[in-house]
């Protein structure tokens, strides 16, 4: 890793990514034949097509920004890939029952159609895909096929000791630095955890929990945190849910009053709160505490569960990821007994 500095620790604007692709994949034109970087941009341009569909590329031609789209890429005259480049933004807002994806596709397919070209879509994201959008993509954008960070490192790093290329070299360890960021939780002691190690902490659950989560940060009067909520439970002829939250690594069993009346939500609060308690074992009755604060409001905490009974440690001290997924999924059963 080099210690001279990076343009891409400055060029962090995600018009910045979309130069650089677009810079990678002109490499792949048969002009370069003999560069390992025309090898690394074939092998990308097929990293974007279907597994059955990998093509010889003899001509590349580049748009960008041509009806929004961030990367137009025609290979050999014949077909199109869309590229829609993301860093840490979603997918752009509903309008009139479409998002920007449904837009795209349905402004290139009509070009497409008309020149007889073949047309494959591609969602591109260097930041965390979360699984709520994967499952959006999934079942909203079916032809769009998604590429994460690790899948473009996949490729860009067999090429790493074979490009000796200052902006391919530059943008792969930038690349490589955010991903090793995502995963100290693995190496950090806990007492060292920062925002990005949480983050990535965060994602590691989103992809183990095969449920419906959310998280991200929140922000509010107190000063924010980085939250992750999972596990919402209803009760038989109740108004509010049961659900799990982390907050910056404190876990609380939480209630959703949304449907409560405003003056009834202190007494819904101690109902919810009397009813859990019925369903805990002496166990969780001594590690599933009061917390510090009960508020009052559409979103409650009703009960703070110790660090250690949720959070699994090897004997060195780091997280033990496997086994706190599974005791979280313990933590989980609780609720469901209130069903």
């Amino acid at each position: 890793m080099s210690n001279n500095p990076n343009i891409f620790n400055y060029a962090t604007k995600e018009l910045s990514q979309d130069a650089f692709l677009t810079w990678l994949i002109n490499w792949a034109s048969s002009a370069y034949n003999g560069n390992a970087l025309h090898d690394c941009a074939v092998e990308f341009i097929n990293l974007m097509l279907p597994r059955d569909e990998e093509i010889e590329v003899e001509s590349v031609k580049t748009w960008q920004q041509w009806k929004h789209i961030d990367i137009w890429a025609s290979i050999n005259d014949k077909v199109a890939i869309i590229i829609e480049d993301k860093i840490g933004n979603s997918i752009g807002g509903m309008d009139n029952g479409k998002d920007q994806l449904d837009n795209y596709e349905e402004e290139t397919q009509k070009w497409c159609d008309e020149n007889n070209y073949k047309c494959y879509f591609v969602f591109l994201k260097t930041g965390i895909i979360k699984q709520e959008e994967r499952n959006y993509l999934g079942n909203r954008h079916k032809n769009w096929k998604i590429i994460d960070r690790e899948g473009l490192l996949k490729v860009l790093n067999k090429y790493v000791e074979k490009i000796d290329n200052n902006i391919f070299c530059d943008f792969v360890e930038c690349l490589n630095k955010i991903e090793t960021a995502s995963n100290m939780f693995l190496t950090k002691n806990i007492t060292e955890w920062d925002y990005a190690t949480r983050e990535g902490f965060y994602y590691r659950l989103d992809k183990a929990i095969k449920e419906r989560t959310g998280w991200g940060y929140v922000n509010n009067p107190a000063g924010g945190f980085l939250g992750f909520w999972w596990h919402w439970v209803r009760c038989n002829n109740k108004l509010y849910d049961y659900y799990l939250q982390l907050q910056d690594m404190e876990l609380y069993i939480r209630i959703d009053a949304t449907d409560v009346n405003k003056d009834d939500r202190v007494n819904i609060r101690n109902e919810a709160i009397e009813f859990l308690e019925q369903k805990f074992t002496e166990d969780e009755r001594n590690n599933i505490l009061k917390p510090r604060r009960l508020s009052c409001g559409n979103y409650m905490a009703i009960k703070h569960i110790k660090q250690e009974y949720w959070l699994v440690k090897n004997a060195n001290g780091l997280v033990n990821i496997d086994e706190t997924i599974q005791r979280l999924k313990e933590i989980s059963s609780i609720l469901d007994r209130c069903k």
